[in-house]
């Protein structure tokens, strides 16, 4: 899904910083195009497919409550999102809800 309009300013924010960045370390891209065309990274995105933001928010904030998914970079095809779960030493039973 392309970013919203309201979404653009921060579109063109992470563009700039993901051009610098590209500048600053060039072999990053080289490594991550060798990356995405490994065979095993097709056979991990068969098994757990790239999924909608609203599958995610939903799925990590329904069994982590109080937690929220944090966007920390939007793209125009994409985005990319941070979650914290805390820390797990303390996690109790996760009772799943469905909607």
């Amino acid at each position: 899904m392309p970013a919203k309009i309201s979404e653009f300013p921060r579109l063109i924010l992470d563009k700039f910083k993901q051009k610098k960045q590209l500048k600053k370390y060039p072999d990053f891209a080289i490594h991550l195009q060798k990356l995405v065309n490994h065979p095993d990274w097709k056979k991990m995105l068969h098994y757990n497919p790239i999924r909608a933001e609203h599958e995610m928010k939903w799925s990590l904030e329904s069994r982590f409550p109080g937690r929220k998914i944090e966007k920390i970079n939007v793209g125009y095809h994409s985005s990319i999102i941070a979650f914290d779960s805390g820390d797990i030493n303390n996690i109790q039973d996760i009772h799943l809800t469905y909607p």
